[in-house]
């Protein structure tokens, strides 16, 4: 797996002083039989039967759909999903970063769960490839998606480069198929604006 990484809340817990805690935080009871936690609705929303969604996510990015994608597993050995998900997935080197692999093969070969996936693997040969490639060279069935299927478009990973990479890879896909028209960078602005502002296109980075 390559060099050892400690995540930011595992590594805090590893170094609490509990005798120290319990003498600053008198009001708190801490046991180390027990946690308490509650979960917050998040920002996403919920994909019915019959929703399309495309998810993009780079990196760790994927941590939000793994949940996403085995509530849907689950639910699919009694339900059939009319709508599909697909997702387009980034990392660096398939043999150090695809720890997901077999569970998206898992999800994919559920035939309830309407689920497919192409992965980037950035590092692997001598010309890097991202996601906003794989976009660009499926543009067929993102427009298909996006546009005349109206699907959910969410994406999650690095603020830094991410939101605009795929920004300019959506635009690519809808100027292939709108070739003639006039003013397509201000028109590709309005359908994005608009897109966002009908709850369809979300953006969950850092």
């Amino acid at each position: 797996m390559g060099r050892k990484k400690k995540g930011l809340c595992t590594k805090w817990v590893e170094t609490i002083n509990i005798s120290q805690q319990k003498s600053q935080v008198s009001e708190i009871s801490l046991d180390m039989h027990r946690v308490s936690f509650s979960i917050n609705p998040g920002s996403f929303p919920n994909i019915s039967l019959n929703d399309y969604a495309i998810i993009i996510a780079t990196g760790t990015g994927i941590a939000p759909f793994r949940n996403l994608l085995f509530e849907r597993f689950n639910s699919a050995r009694f339900l059939k999903y009319e709508g599909s998900v697909c997702l387009f997935y980034g990392c660096r080197n398939k043999t150090d970063d695809f720890l997901y692999g077999d569970e998206f093969q898992m999800f994919k070969n559920c035939s309830n769960m309407n689920f497919d996936y192409n992965v980037a693997f950035s590092r692997d040969q001598k010309e890097k490839i991202y996601v906003q490639h794989l976009i660009k060279e499926k543009w067929e069935f993102i427009y298909d998606m996006v546009f005349v299927k109206r699907c959910y478009v969410f994406i999650v990973g690095n603020s830094k480069v991410l939101p605009k990479s795929i920004d300019n890879a959506l635009k690519h896909v809808f100027c292939q198929k709108n070739k003639d028209m006039e003013k397509l960078d201000e028109e590709w602005n309005k359908i994005l604006y608009a897109l966002k502002k009908s709850g369809r296109f979300y953006i969950e980075t850092w």
